[in-house]
């Protein structure tokens, strides 16, 4: 049988029969074991100065899931739910739990343009969190926060590499709910935008290409769905200005030119596993296991080879992933 929570008038009673130590100690307890209520009473007693603090220290709290200063991103969802709770609790009745919620947004969508991926648990939290934004909005009775935070939400729509986990089809849906939205912003998005479609298109599209005559029942089949694959891998390594593989085998097996098929490889493997190879690769500078940025993807007689740079010390890092 559920226990029935005090009602206010039975709290106020009983803080009542206490005396003012008794009530400071039971105070100082609640806050100690507490954090948000020791967040919220500091907020409530120090007023905005101590709000805007709380609020610095929550987003360096998510930055550092994306970008820590040391070691390999950590990405763990339960860390940043709790800076955002803190946030809610904290700063109840002020503008601060929004722009925190924004603040991870634009850092979440940052990361995916940045590494091209991102765990699916922080995927949806960033779509999630970005519907909760969009609702937010468009509980308002004027357009004034809308126009204050509308640069920054044009921003986040408009990063590229967000089709990992449908992450750009949700960001698109939830932005067109904005009531304050405008025709011209949406035309905006929607060019900038256009290859998601092209490719939803083509797949549409699928049962009126050459090998039409192959597929009599009419169904998707395998031979489908590589055509589609390969068509979007190079529309990629197109608008990536990556030239197409080497003129031969042995050319190809003498340099580590970036290549169109090692990019049709690396695309092959699954979104998570890429992912881990991103951010397991070891850092002779550093001496440990790091995250690599700014890579570009070739092959070699052993498999494909990813050359970049350690995203903690800038000096240059490889991954060999052998297929």
């Amino acid at each position: 049988m559920p226990v029935k929570k005090m009602t206010a008038a039975q709290l106020k009673r009983k803080l009542k029969e206490r005396t003012k130590d008794e009530l400071l100690e039971l105070l100082l307890e609640a806050v100690t074991d507490h954090k948000q209520l020791h967040s919220y009473l500091a907020v409530k007693l120090q007023g905005e100065d101590y709000a805007l603090e709380l609020l610095e220290s929550c987003k360096e709290e998510i930055r550092k899931q994306f970008y820590p200063s040391r070691g390999m991103p950590k990405l763990k969802v339960d860390k940043v739910e709790q800076t955002l709770s803190e946030m809610r609790a904290a700063g109840a009745g002020t503008a601060w739990p929004f722009e925190l919620l924004v603040y991870f947004c634009e850092t979440a969508a940052q990361f995916i343009e940045d590494y091209a991926d991102i765990f699916e648990n922080m995927g949806d939290l960033l779509t999630d969190s970005f519907e909760t934004v969009i609702q937010e909005l468009n509980k308002d009775e004027s357009a004034e926060r809308y126009e204050a935070y509308k640069d920054r939400l044009k921003v986040i729509m408009m990063r590229d590499n967000l089709f990992c986990w449908g992450i750009h089809d949700s960001l698109i849906g939830s932005y067109f709910e904005l009531k304050w939205l405008g025709e011209d912003e949406k035309t905006e998005v929607l060019k900038k935008t256009k290859l998601s479609s092209d490719w939803a298109n083509e797949w549409d599209d699928l049962d009126d290409d050459d090998d039409e005559e192959d597929d009599e029942d009419g169904e998707v089949d395998d031979d489908d769905i590589e055509l589609w694959m390969t068509r979007q891998i190079d529309t990629l390594v197109e608008k990536m200005g990556m030239p197409k593989e080497a003129t031969s085998p042995q050319e190809s097996m003498k340099s580590t030119v970036v290549s169109y098929e090692a990019m049709r490889r690396w695309l092959s493997i699954p979104a998570e596993v890429r992912q881990k190879l991103l951010h397991s690769v070891w850092c002779s500078a550093c001496s440990k296991g790091t995250s690599l940025s700014d890579y570009s993807v070739s092959q070699d007689k052993h498999g494909i080879v990813l050359n970049g740079h350690c995203a903690v010390c800038g000096g240059k890092a490889v991954q060999l992933i052998e297929v």
